[in-house]
């Protein structure tokens, strides 16, 4: 056991360094050893010499940091302090979000509470947002939640003009400038993005009981039936976005065949693909530009038994080649594509047939299971391309070396 104490620790240290630098003074060898057994040596003098004050204000400040960043991520939102539990004993009935997540040990442990004098802000901006996120379809300030004073009303508002790539959904409907805002309810979901999903947990109502056991996770279990993204993509009826509008003049023209009850379970179909399609283009446009790969929705026709198409549509995701593309990765995807299948066609005169119309060439027809498995993969290279903080510079030059070998995989077909 070491009883020593701190000034006797630094009193022996002190004595060895004053030893250390006369041998240094007087030796011919082993110079640089005995530097670094002196630079060790001062080292621990400066940190014993450190009072017990400045040791306590760091610790503080680690906690006041560690607090400010669990806040952030809405981790220990009102269970930090002993005046944030004593604020829940008298208001036992503060609105929270909770963030949605498909791992069930995490459900509901994610969340912030609402201040009836602070509209809570979301974006990408660490600086000005009280819940920070990322991804694809986020800006630095996407929308704001605040509850009125007068009434205790929910309101999900924009803060600014909407961006082509904002996507802000709300109750599965997409805010715009036409409805720029729209109440929300116990249980009800916000979508940002392509992978953010909360909803409002509001104790105390005829759904909800009062938060006695001063434990939010407990309350966003036991009173929202669903705590899950699927749940979530399952609400949206996003009809803005560039695949839905593609295929719009074909829900058109099926409603005119087949009974208004098809139509309406195809279009909800439709609502939950439709958005996937669109979050596979818009990563890789990100990554890659406007050129190269895209994906495409498309029904596939039945041309022995028209009324089995009509009423059953059977959709595909298409990987297509932009013919207008100059980038130095598409050489890759070229390459990689399969010989054998442009050869083939080329010999029966049939290369007409893998192209969509004069701009586009089929690479690679997916089902729907593959397209999510693929999906899924992309999802993956592109968070890894967002940690490497370069612009995705690095994520690029490994495609273009080889569209074959670990990442590219992601967008390519596995023959």
């Amino acid at each position: 056991m070491n009883d020593k104490t701190n000034q006797a620790v630094v009193s022996e240290l002190e004595a060895e360094v004053k030893n250390l630098q006369e041998r240094l003074k007087k030796s011919t060898s082993h110079a640089s050893d005995r530097e670094q057994d002196l630079i060790s040596a001062q080292a621990m003098i400066a940190q014993y010499k450190r009072s017990w004050e400045e040791a306590v204000l760091k610790s503080e400040e680690h906690r006041k940091n560690r607090l400010k960043m669990s806040v952030k991520l809405g981790v220990m939102a009102f269970q930090s302090s002993t005046q944030n539990r004593s604020v829940l004993r008298k208001e036992r009935n503060i609105p929270f979000i909770t963030k949605l997540t498909d791992d069930p040990s995490l459900q509901g442990c994610c969340n912030w509470f609402l201040k009836a004098d602070s509209p809570m802000f979301f974006g990408s901006d660490a600086e000005r947002c009280d819940v920070v996120v990322n991804g694809i379809g986020i800006t630095t300030m996407m929308c704001k939640v605040e509850m009125l004073p007068e009434n205790g009303t929910v309101m999900v508002s924009q803060v600014d003009s909407p961006t082509e790539s904002t996507r802000v959904l709300v109750k599965g409907i997409p805010l715009s400038d036409n409805q720029d805002h729209m109440e929300i309810y116990h249980g009800d979901c916000i979508i940002l993005g392509y992978a953010h999903g909360f909803r409002l947990v509001v104790p105390g109502t005829k759904h909800s009981p009062t938060m006695g056991d001063l434990d939010p996770t407990g309350v966003a279990r036991s009173t929202v039936a669903h705590l899950d993204m699927a749940s979530a993509v399952s609400e949206i009826e996003d009809e803005s976005g560039e695949q839905f509008k593609a295929i719009f003049p074909y829900l058109q023209q099926l409603s005119g065949r087949v009974p208004q009850e098809a139509v309406s379970m195809f279009l909800v179909s439709l609502h939950r693909i439709c958005p996937m399609v669109d979050e596979a283009n818009m990563i890789t446009r990100e990554i890659f530009g406007n050129d190269g790969i895209a994906f495409e929705l498309h029904a596939l026709t039945e041309i022995f038994d028209a009324d089995r198409e009509a009423t059953d549509p059977v959709l595909c995701v298409l990987c297509v080649l932009q013919q207008k593309s100059c980038v130095a990765w598409t050489a890759s995807i070229r390459a990689a594509a399969p010989r054998h299948s442009n050869s083939m066609v080329s010999h029966h005169d049939l290369s007409r047939h893998m192209a969509l119309g004069t701009e586009n060439s089929i690479l690679y027809v997916w089902t729907l299971e593959k397209f999510l498995k693929r999906l899924k993969a992309i999802r993956e290279v592109y968070q890894d391309g967002c940690e490497a903080k370069d612009d995705f510079i690095s994520l690029r030059k490994q495609l273009a070396r080889s569209l074959l070998r670990t990442h590219g995989r992601k967008w390519h077909s596995m023959m």
